[in-house]
């Protein structure tokens, strides 16, 4: 049961790093960006981008941000999660 619980735990930490390094884009007013992932945002660089409007680059900001907050919350509370897990885990007595 200890075995289980521990590989249990491992799985759900490795599901919540792999959500907060998921790659997001982001779509606002007409127009598309790479956002970063939750880990690792990076929407200061759609400005950079001289193809859109200055509109469509504020909108796609806001949107990015928006992403990346929530897929970083979800990361860290699912890797949290795991790690609770994790730590129970191996609190558990063995049968040894």
């Amino acid at each position: 049961m200890k075995r289980f619980v521990l590989i249990l735990g491992a799985a759900i930490v490795a599901i919540g790093i792999a959500a907060g390094t998921f790659p997001l884009h982001a779509t606002a007013a007409g127009a598309s960006s790479y956002c970063g992932n939750g880990f690792a945002k990076k929407p200061n660089e759609i400005f950079q981008d001289r193809s859109r409007t200055i509109d469509q680059n504020r909108a796609l900001v806001g949107a990015c941000y928006e992403k990346a907050r929530t897929w970083e919350f979800v990361g860290y509370a699912v890797a949290g999660l795991g790690a609770a897990v994790l730590i129970g885990g191996a609190s558990i007595k063995s049968r040894d």
